[in-house]
């Protein structure tokens, strides 16, 4: 268990310094991030709420 906890530790400091340093992902992320709340609506904020619902069960199994 210590080693599951230890590697999702590393994969976060992994992610956090590519967000600090500015890696290119980071900003294409920032990019998406900016276009979809620009074109935001609520059909599509129920879409999204209903791919993330989706997606989470999925990876539970």
């Amino acid at each position: 268990m210590w080693l599951f906890a230890r590697g999702r530790a590393r994969l976060f400091g992994g992610i956090a310094e590519d967000v600090v340093a500015g890696d290119p992902l980071t900003i294409v992320d920032q990019n998406v991030a900016e276009w979809f709340h620009v074109r935001r609506t609520p059909g599509l904020t129920t879409a999204m709420q209903l791919v993330t619902t989706l997606l989470y069960r999925a990876a539970r199994f």
